[in-house]
């Protein structure tokens, strides 16, 4: 800095030298100029003023006094020459004097040009210095903080060592300790062992007898292992026919199941399958808070494929679901009735339980482990394409809502119309559909249907539904279904080599949810609806009820629900009924209700059922 700072002075004074010379000539050179100009004025007057002496001597003065008057004139002209020429010199020597300070001040000028540049040249070299100064200053600063931080980690070092020092101290001296301890118990030992020495001796007088012994307890092993060898191979023998005799008991068990699933559905009994979801991290949490609750494990046993234990209550189904169940184990028991669509038969699949059940999740599933609404119609696609080229296949789809005892098309706009078929109902903000007769089978007068050749047309047509259907929260699910949709396909084939037709149908159905209406906490519309949706599942159970006890009037009008589904609930239908049960303590009453009507929906006998096959012109 301090260098710079003298740069600084040295280049401020050179050039201070520069301009102070500079003003000084050109002060001089404005002095001479005017002193020129000075003297050219006075010749200038001198000259008008001889001017004026002749004009007035010529006019005034008689001839004779001519030579006098010239004489004058000649020695003012002389006088005048004389100044004219002192002039000159001055001007001459003026002259030479601004050339010689012109080039004195462009020497001067020249080489403070030639000092100024080897002052720029001196700083650019000081400012180089200064820089490669800078730079060794900060690789000193660096090294320095290195070296701290080197220190720190010494003096962390040197710490760490001065407590391994203490701690080895202290080790050193009940190392000492127990240094004497053991000198104590050594000088014991040695008591000891010179007890046990004499006790040696007097064991080994008492060898022979001892070896005696030993011969007989040899014999008595030997006779032993051999009675143990023999047990082990009849105990092999025994467990090889156990584990025969077990799995001839399995298959029997699993050939009777097939023989009584088959009688049933000769017989035209409704299926029920029975599954169980797992529990919730808040409802895990509730059990584990809960001292008084029962142990799970013990409150719900799965003891077969088709037996369990709810909460001290033995139920069997057609087959049990665990919680653990897959989607496409839960499919594969439907998959036979599903495929019979193709045959002509009308199809039946309905999912029963309380809200918040599972019963949308085994029907619908999610977008990456689909349900069986999704894996059904995979099914009739694969079928068709894998069927004889005689039979032609086309599937037909619907779906619609029932929310209040009012029947909605959920694949139309809702403010979109039909012909006058369908009616727009302002509070449901739906275009609701009349149920009518024809030839003894239920229609929907004016529901559209489209045709879907593939998955991703069924994907766009769920999508649609799912997008209208009614949902809300209630005190027992926060995503509770308020409505009972039903997914319809009819499957409508024709053998060109028989020219008959095939009319299928396959009805899949998610209800809403049973629930009672005080652990609800519903209110107003919610309230409305709850009503409504119990009102339903009761005229369901009262037509399940009226087929198990053979009435003669079944009464499927009292429901919109049973009266569109009385197709499905004849001796002409295969009907599936999933029960899907909430295992969490708080929840039994609701789901043991569940599974004894579903218990009273497995006793009912619909009879065989029939193919829709006819000839082309029937």
């Amino acid at each position: 800095n301090t260098i710079k700072s003298h740069e600084d002075d040295n280049k401020k004074n050179s050039k201070g030298n520069v301009n102070s010379r500079s003003d000084e000539l050109i002060k001089r050179n404005n002095q001479l100029e005017q002193q020129v100009n000075e003297y050219r004025q006075s010749c200038i007057d001198l000259n008008k003023q001889l001017e004026d002496n002749a004009n007035i001597s010529l006019s005034s003065s008689p001839c004779e006094r001519k030579d006098e008057y010239v004489t004058d004139v000649e020695e003012q002209k002389k006088q005048f020459y004389l100044q004219l020429k002192e002039k000159g010199e001055i001007i001459q020597r003026l002259k030479e004097n601004e050339e010689r300070m012109s080039k004195e001040t462009k020497s001067n000028v020249d080489s403070l040009e030639g000092k100024l540049r080897t002052c720029h040249q001196m700083a650019e070299e000081k400012e180089v210095l200064i820089k490669q100064l800078k730079k060794d200053i900060d690789e000193m600063k660096q090294r320095a903080r290195s070296q701290l931080e080197q220190t720190d980690n010494l003096k962390s070092k040197v710490y760490s060592i001065d407590e391994e020092c203490v701690s080895l101290r202290e080790e050193l001296s009940h190392s000492k300790d127990s240094l004497g301890e053991m000198s104590t118990c050594r000088n014991e030992l040695r008591v000891k062992v010179k007890q046990l020495n004499e006790d040696i001796d007097h064991i080994n007088k008492s060898n022979g007898e001892v070896a005696k012994e030993m011969e007989n307890l040899k014999l008595l092993l030997e006779g032993t292992q051999k009675n143990a060898e023999s047990a082990e191979r009849d105990a092999e023998k025994w467990q090889k026919e156990k584990k025969a005799w077990e799995k001839k008991y399995k298959e029997e068990r699993k050939r009777n199941r097939k023989l009584n699933n088959a009688i049933i559905e000769l017989q035209g009994n409704i299926r029920v399958l029975c599954r169980v979801r797992p529990l919730s991290g808040q409802e895990q949490r509730e059990v584990i808070e809960d001292k008084n609750a029962l142990d799970m494990q013990k409150a719900i046993q799965f003891l077969d494929e088709s037996k369990m234990l709810f909460y001290q209550h033995e139920y069997e189904y057609d087959r049990v679901f665990a919680p653990g169940a897959i989607q496409g184990s839960v499919f594969s028991e439907v998959a036979s009735a599903v495929s019979s669509s193709m045959d002509g038969h009308s199809v039946c699949i309905f999912a029963y339980g309380q809200t918040g059940s599972g019963k949308t999740y085994t029907m619908e599933g999610t977008r990456d482990d689909r349900g069986v609404n999704y894996r059904a119609l995979e099914e009739l696609f694969t079928l068709a394409k894998t069927a004889s080229t005689e039979v032609k296949y086309k599937f037909l789809v619907s779906v619609v809502e029932i929310y209040n005892e009012t029947v909605c098309d959920l694949l139309l706009q809702p403010s979109s119309s039909k012909g006058t078929a369908n009616k727009y109902d302002e509070s449901n903000k739906r275009n609701c559909l009349e149920l009518r007769m024809r030839k003894d089978e239920v229609y929907a007068e004016g529901l559209s249907e489209h045709v879907v050749e593939n998955c991703n047309d069924v994907e766009k047509i769920m999508t649609r539904a799912s997008a209208h259907r009614r949902t809300a929260s209630n005190g027992v699910n926060e995503h509770s279904s308020r409505s009972h949709l039903v997914l319809s396909i009819k499957v409508l084939g024709i053998n060109s080599s028989t020219d008959s037709k095939i009319n299928g149908k396959l009805n899949m159905i998610d209800l809403a949810g049973s629930e009672r209406l005080k652990n609800t906490s519903a209110s107003g519309q919610r309230l409305k609806e709850a009503q409504n949706i119990n009102r339903s599942l009761s005229a369901l159970g009262d037509v399940i009820s009226a087929l198990g006890s053979k009435r003669q009037h079944i009464p499927y009008r009292n429901s919109k629900l049973t009266f569109l589904l009385q197709d499905s609930l004849r001796s002409n239908a295969r009907v599936l009924m999933f029960v899907n049960i909430n295992p969490a303590p708080k929840s039994s009453g609701e789901s043991i209700c569940s599974l004894n009507f579903a218990l009273r929906c497995r006793a009912v006998q619909l009879g065989k059922s029939k193919k829709d096959c006819a000839t082309i012109n029937e």
